[in-house]
């Protein structure tokens, strides 16, 4: 079999279409294939709104006024937000009146104690029932208070 001779000329140049820009400036060119759009922009839109929210607002009656209904979303935003934070204030100044009872209650129980070991100075069988009475009323006291369930929310 003969070997057939492969052909090696260069194809055939075509003629390029004439441009105005060169290939690279036209590809870099950010208006390149950009069709305007039809019908509403962004800003003809904005109008629009901005026309319906004024005349809603001079024409409809009070509880369908844009900016009425507008602030009564805000309020049952942050009025949800506000109970929030107040529930924890309240908390926190419910947690510092217990504690500040149990403070008053075991500084009255330390003077009963004194007062009691005063008595038990004098009076043994006095001192030991003042200290009974004394230990038995503060420290249920005490105990109701540590074992609420308002200390520990």
């Amino acid at each position: 079999m003969p070997k057939m001779k492969k052909d090696i000329s260069p194809p055939a140049a075509r003629p390029l279409p004439p441009q105005t820009k060169p290939q690279v400036l036209e590809r870099l060119d950010p208006n390149h294939g950009y069709v305007p759009r039809q019908g509403l922009d962004r800003n003809r839109l904005i109008m629009w709104l901005a026309v319906i929210v004024i005349a809603g607002q001079l024409l409809m009656p009070e509880h369908l006024k844009p900016f009425y209904l507008a602030g009564e979303a805000a309020a049952m935003f942050h009025g949800a937000l506000f109970d929030e934070v107040n529930r924890k204030e309240l908390e926190l100044l419910q947690q510092q009146a217990i504690a500040q009872k149990i403070a008053d209650l075991q500084a009255e129980y330390a003077s009963w104690k004194g007062i009691c070991a005063l008595t038990g100075a004098f009076d043994p069988v006095a001192g030991t029932k003042c200290m009974q009475a004394a230990d038995s009323y503060f420290q249920n006291a005490l105990r109701q208070i540590r074992g609420s369930d308002l200390i520990y929310r």
